[in-house]
């Protein structure tokens, strides 16, 4: 068959066609994604579900993600100040201040201790924080208030067991 210049039969896979093309924007699969930052996949659908990252639905119902947003969001999570003390959980914080967790939280949001969120949710404090309210008197409870168990944990002294004093009756036996 001949035909004239101007209805010549399409080439699929021309050249010239490619050149013109817009670039495919690559999809990452949760599991992909979740390598990436070191977590479980179902943090990654949960950080997907409060809009921290951008993702579309597949007709058969999966997710994926832009690698060009998840390597957007790495590159922020990367960029986070790194504090000279390092950071500290709130657990680390009740321990060396002697209160009780919930009383950490409550400082971070009446502005009295600053935090910094994971991208999981959780509140860490900046050690140099920490210690600057350590130096503040008057601010933390007595110390005969609350006191470290055997596990580690802050609880009020009342509740520490104490050990078997010696007593009259251990001196009869």
């Amino acid at each position: 068959m001949n035909f004239p210049a101007d209805q010549a039969p399409h080439q699929y896979g021309d050249a010239r066609e490619k050149a013109d093309a817009p670039e495919v924007e690559e999809w990452l699969r949760t599991g992909q994604v979740a390598a990436l930052f070191r977590v479980h996949p179902r943090t990654v659908i949960r950080w997907a579900a409060a809009g921290l990252l951008p993702y579309v639905v597949t007709l058969g119902g999966q997710r994926r993600f832009p690698a060009a947003g998840v390597q957007a969001l790495l590159a922020r999570r990367r960029q986070l100040p790194e504090e000279p003390g390092g950071l500290l959980r709130t657990g680390e914080v009740a321990r060396r201040l002697r209160v009780d967790p919930r009383t950490v939280a409550r400082w971070n949001r009446q502005g009295r201790l600053a935090s910094i969120r994971t991208l999981g949710g959780h509140r860490r404090y900046p050690q140099a924080a920490v210690d600057r309210l350590l130096a503040q008197p008057g601010d933390a409870p007595p110390c005969s208030q609350f006191e470290m168990n055997n596990n580690g944990a802050t609880v009020p002294a009342a509740e520490v067991a104490q050990p078997p004093q010696a007593g009259p009756e251990s001196a009869r036996t």
